[in-house]
């Protein structure tokens, strides 16, 4: 809070410190007094945790894909053709049992075709027999999908093909925040009218501050290190700049059935004991859009509390959102851009808050106090943090954007 700069006779003086005052607000002088509903779940539900050094690694894999596709140009290949030509020939190997999904409204089963042989190191071709049990020999597409349903090998045969993926090593890095206030020692010897002590309502207010800037950190951060000595500065991830496979577009007005494309996107990939629901962060018109939703078909259950933080609960057979308004989630004063059209789905047992915590120095949240030039006639303190975000497997999360009404 800034200093108190009027003017006060003594009689002002006198009569402010006679006079019967009530004052109702202290405790809520903040316009906005929590920003930060991500770090908070994050931290209930026990993944806010240390790390021994700056640089945060992780390794992500998944299993072998089961979809290949065939390379043939702009030209189909006949239902007598045995060698189809393969975008990724690593994806096979001899022995799998191989088929072309069929039309939609088709109610014939997919014909299934046997590798018998590989050609190729990256791109290459097949060779098959047609037919498998009786399965109608199709026409293949010229770039058509190619399902691996398994392999068949013969009684005896010598060991299987190994198939590897290749590991990916993700990395953030822990991020400097810093948050320093002060105040005069004339301003604490004052019994100044709206606070009793105003170094701790400043602290109080820094320390809410600090935690907005390690949200938005989590929105819209992106992971960068630029090294130098002494001075090394580095950045943490966020979702905007991690999430790629789910993010999208609301094409401006968003539908209901636009809304559960995105639902069903979401669920699509990953699915098990703890991914049955997203935390859903959102600006305010994606939320009138739910709220406008739930008057049709949609299930829009009661509020609840979850891992301290109060939300609503969208239930589809997908999988559930919990929505929560998020603050931050804003557009600027200025030309209406930014972020009030997105909402975030957090898969929150996939992300970590780290923070550097080595050699006996946690760099946790603290705060610094007395940190003032001697002889300055005040007292300077600052909170510091130095952590960052780690998001795993980024297909597990969405960002929905680009709604800016809704239908």
């Amino acid at each position: 809070m800034a200093a108190l700069t009027v003017a006060r006779s003594i009689a002002q003086s006198y009569a402010e410190t006679v006079q019967k005052r009530q004052f109702l607000g202290e405790s809520d002088i903040l316009l906005n007094p929590d920003y930060s509903p991500l770090l908070s779940m994050t931290t209930n539900a026990g993944n806010r945790k240390g790390t021994i050094a700056s640089r945060t690694e992780w390794i992500e894999d998944d299993f072998v894909a089961f979809w290949g596709q065939a390379s043939h140009g702009s030209t189909d290949q006949s239902s007598v053709v045995t060698n189809i030509a393969v975008v990724d020939i690593t994806l096979f190997a001899v022995g799998d049992l191989v088929c072309q999904p069929n039309a939609d409204a088709s109610a014939t089963a997919e014909e299934v075709m046997r590798v018998t042989a590989i050609a190729g190191t990256s791109t290459g071709t097949i060779t098959v027999t047609r037919g498998v049990g009786s399965t109608t020999a199709q026409t293949i597409g010229a770039t058509c999908d190619l399902r691996i349903i398994g392999n068949a090998y013969a009684e005896g045969a010598s060991v299987g093909t190994i198939r590897s993926t290749a590991k990916v090593v993700k990395v953030s890095y822990t991020q400097i925040m810093r948050r320093a206030f002060s105040v005069t020692n004339s301003q604490r010897a004052q019994a100044l009218f709206g606070q009793s002590d105003e170094y701790a309502k400043e602290r109080d207010k820094s320390l809410a501050a600090l935690k907005r800037d390690i949200e938005q950190l989590a929105l819209f951060g992106a992971a960068s290190e630029s090294t130098a000595l002494p001075g090394t500065i580095r950045t943490s991830m966020g979702f905007k700049s991690r999430v790629t496979t789910n993010a999208v577009s609301g094409s401006t007005t968003l539908t209901e059935s636009g809304m559960l494309s995105f639902v069903e996107q979401l669920f699509d990939d990953y699915w098990g004991s703890d991914a049955n629901e997203r935390t859903f962060l959102c600006a305010p018109k994606i939320i009138s859009a739910l709220d406008f939703f739930s008057g049709s078909n949609l299930l829009y259950g009661p509020q609840e509390t979850v891992l301290g933080v109060k939300v609503r609960r969208y239930i589809s057979n997908h999988g559930d959102l919990l929505v929560v308004r998020d603050l931050l989630l804003q557009d600027g004063p200025q030309n209406g851009l930014g972020a009030g059209d997105e909402a975030y789905a957090v898969h929150i047992p996939s992300i970590e808050y780290r923070f550097l915590n080595g050699n006996g120095v946690n760099r946790d949240t603290h705060l610094v106090e007395n940190v003032q030039t001697p002889g300055d006639d005040l007292i300077k303190s600052e909170w510091i943090n130095e952590g960052c975000w780690n998001i795993r497997h980024q297909a597990r999360h969405g960002r929905l954007y680009a709604v800016t009404a809704y239908a």
